[in-house]
């Protein structure tokens, strides 16, 4: 009895857990959301879940279609 009137004069504190929620990934990155480099597109793949692994993928470049003759002497040409 008199450890649970103890216990009653002894103020509990809060276990407050603060979760803060950022945005890692920027909508692109220096060139833009695509861009030609030597002849092949490159398009921004924004930040996501992996299917599989459930761990978060980065966004990136990724190369996409097939060579293209009128855009190889572009270098980081943006449109």
């Amino acid at each position: 009895m008199t450890v649970l009137s103890l216990c009653m004069l002894i103020p509990t504190s809060a276990m407050a857990v603060r979760l803060v929620v950022e945005a890692g990934d920027q909508p692109y990155y220096t060139y833009g959301p695509r861009y030609w480099h030597e002849g092949y597109e490159w398009v921004w793949i924004p930040g996501h879940w992996s299917r599989y692994h459930h761990v978060w993928i980065h966004g990136h470049y990724v190369r996409r279609g097939g060579f293209y003759r009128e855009h190889f002497r572009d270098r980081y040409l943006r449109y």
